[in-house]
């Protein structure tokens, strides 16, 4: 455990170094926020794979297959975000670049109002800070499931090797380590396969000692289901994952504003989106297989399936499990740096800026985006214990995009879209979502309608028909 300890410090310092390095090409906010704008395809591609390639999905695909089959990462999240990716590229990001708003809530100033700014930026961070989080738990869990350490314990860890990353060199040097994580993730991944095909056996050892009798299509909770209004389903993950984490979540507005061409930003996320699908979701649904074989009684048990990546390291030898938890770091701390840098620039630009100190120099929002940055990750390690694990706190936190989202939807190509319509359908969705979360946490409702169907209901009327 020492030499594995050992090693994970190892690769964060790497980490550090490239944030440093970076750290020579910030000296304004438009460097910190968005790279200068000067992102080409290739980083930009890095970049997307970097944010489909996260933390988040290394402890949520294996676990997804476990539950629901092989094919139940497929439909519950690869699909439906491959689609989104797609989308967003095709009709959002050319404009995004050509907008010149740095931030989702500022083009919704230019566009309707700035009262409008102001509630969509309050329901932005409430839903980019809950995507961090979902991320450092994630990676958490799957350090508990190789190193059986205190859940608490691997959460400040990872956050705060993730803020140290981040304060250092902002939008370059995640630009620069998702170059490395996109290598890591698409040769580490499909090696990782590769041995564990050597080690245990081909398909004729997984289809006898799965979970399951059938490992592509059921799992522990049996099969995916489709036309529910509960969470996991079809419908709410086509929403959480393919619509609204895209259009409502400002670090991926960050990633089309800072493209150097709007040929960049549109296919950045074609390209970007297509690749992480095919290789390394793949990749993890396959080892979704192994862990759910090689443990079999445990997630019979009860064993958290979020945690089987890191189980599955444990029978590997420790330079290879080494490998994989190195590989699942590097992905956690890119994505997360990523999300956090949308909930930085959203206060900066649209709460700092805006009512605090609109005269402040390039210097001074550079100093302040540092110091939000900080603050704010007390908030992301409180969500941090959200209960039901990440693949639920991705859901709520998507459903809080929902207003942004569906207004940015609309906004951008309607025309006869008012800013009373877009101010009241944000404001009431979101309080009407807050609220209906609370009384699910706390038991005084146990509808099965996830908060994304109750958000999406409220927002998307209120904004039509005003």
């Amino acid at each position: 455990m020492l030499i594995s300890s050992l090693a994970v410090l190892i690769l964060i310092i790497i980490l550090w170094s490239l944030g440093w390095y970076a750290k020579r090409w910030v000296s304004t906010d438009a460097d910190y926020l968005l790279a200068g704008r000067q992102v080409s395809l290739i980083p930009g591609i890095a970049g997307i794979c970097g944010i489909a390639f996260a933390g988040s999905v290394t402890s949520i695909i294996p676990g997804l297959t476990i539950q629901y089959g092989f094919f139940g990462w497929v439909w519950g999240i690869s699909l439906p975000a491959v689609i989104g990716y797609w989308i967003y590229g095709l009709l959002a990001c050319p404009y995004i670049r050509r907008s010149g708003a740095y931030t989702l809530p500022e083009w919704l100033e230019m566009r309707f109002d700035a009262r409008t700014r102001l509630v969509v930026s309050v329901a932005t961070l409430l839903g980019v800070t809950g995507l961090v989080a979902m991320n450092i738990m994630a990676m958490a869990l799957i350090m508990i499931g190789f190193l059986e350490a205190p859940l608490w314990l691997m959460i400040t860890l990872v956050l705060g090797g993730h803020l140290i990353f981040l304060l250092l060199g902002g939008l370059w040097a995640l630009t620069l380590t998702d170059v490395v994580q996109v290598v890591l993730g698409f040769i580490l991944l499909p090696a990782l396969v590769g041995y564990c095909v050597w080690t245990f056996g081909g398909w004729d050892m997984l289809q006898a000692q799965f979970v399951s009798s059938d490992p592509l299509t059921e799992g522990t909770a049996g099969t995916f289901p489709w036309l529910q209004l509960s969470y996991p389903s079809i419908i709410t993950v086509s929403l959480v994952v393919g619509m609204f984490i895209q259009w409502g979540g400002n670090y991926y507005w960050l990633r089309a504003a800072a493209a150097r061409t709007e040929f960049v930003a549109r296919w950045q996320y074609l390209i970007g989106g297509l690749l992480v699908v095919l290789v390394v979701h793949s990749a993890l649904g396959v080892l979704g297989l192994y862990a759910g074989s090689v443990y079999r009684d445990a997630f019979l048990g009860g064993a958290n399936p979020m945690s089987a990546y890191g189980m599955l390291m444990r029978d590997l030898p420790s330079g290879v499990a080494l490998i994989g938890l190195i590989a699942a770091l590097a992905a956690t701390i890119s994505t997360t740096s990523n999300a956090h840098l949308g909930i930085t620039s959203t206060v900066v630009r649209d709460l700092y800026q805006r009512f605090l100190r609109p005269a402040a120099t390039s210097e001074q929002v550079l100093r302040i985006s540092r110091i939000i940055t900080v603050v704010t990750g007390g908030g992301i390690w409180l969500l941090s214990f959200y209960p039901g694990g990440p693949y639920l706190l991705l859901a709520i936190s998507c459903a809080m995009l929902g207003p942004a989202a569906l207004i940015f939807l609309l906004g951008h190509r309607w025309s006869r879209m008012t800013a009373a319509g877009a101010f009241w359908g944000a404001l009431l969705g979101m309080i009407v979502m807050l609220v209906y979360e609370a009384m699910q946490l706390t038991g005084i409702t146990a509808w099965p309608t996830h908060t994304v169907i109750i958000g999406t209901a409220v927002t998307l009327p209120l904004i039509m028909i005003i």
